[in-house]
């Protein structure tokens, strides 16, 4: 309380446990919280993840426990991969995420981390990566772009299916020159 943060910063801070033990007991509570996983597999993930250095979903994934939704990306792990908060900051929205059962987004942008609408545009992004639109790396690269610019994703999107048929215009010509043998 007196330093204001959350419970699991500080004993990170403090160095009582490494970031990512932190990191895997707020993701065992945001399963065990939406009934993905009970309390007995959210205890055995969090040894075995501890024990093997791991993420607590890798080790509950080898158990059988969970299997994630391959083409999804978090709103918080998509905004640190833009650069957009530290992993401090969305360690933190998790926690208090969890504690005030809100979602990080909507933490963040109470917490003047991000606005409004770059949370809006991050989930539009998470929608497309759901979607199989685009892959998370690309939604990341979107998201950095739109708020190094200040622009909406729409214009980056834009430009960026531009550049794409500007690039099959060219892969078609090069493919009628090699089959007229005008290039090997």
């Amino acid at each position: 309380q007196e330093n204001n943060l959350p419970l699991g910063r500080c004993l990170v801070l403090a160095r009582a446990i490494p970031s990512p033990l932190l990191a895997s007991a707020l993701t065992a509570q945001v399963l065990l919280r939406d009934g993905k996983i009970t309390k007995d597999q959210a205890v055995s993930g969090m040894r075995a993840a501890t024990r093997k250095h791991q993420t607590i979903e890798v080790s509950l994934q080898e158990v059988g426990a969970y299997k994630p939704v391959q083409t999804n990306i978090r709103v918080g792990d998509l905004l640190m991969s833009a650069g957009l908060v530290t992993e401090g900051d969305k360690i933190s929205a998790i926690e208090m995420g969890l504690v005030q059962q809100q979602p990080v987004g909507q933490v963040l942008v109470q917490a003047g981390m991000i606005s409004e609408t770059m949370l809006n545009e991050s989930l539009k992004l998470q929608e497309m990566v759901a979607k199989g639109n685009l892959t998370g790396v690309q939604a990341a690269d979107i998201l950095r772009a739109a708020n190094a610019r200040n622009c909406p994703i729409e214009t980056i999107l834009a430009e960026r299916s531009t550049k794409e048929d500007e690039i099959a215009r060219a892969n078609s010509v090069i493919e009628i020159l090699q089959l007229a043998a005008c290039l090997n």
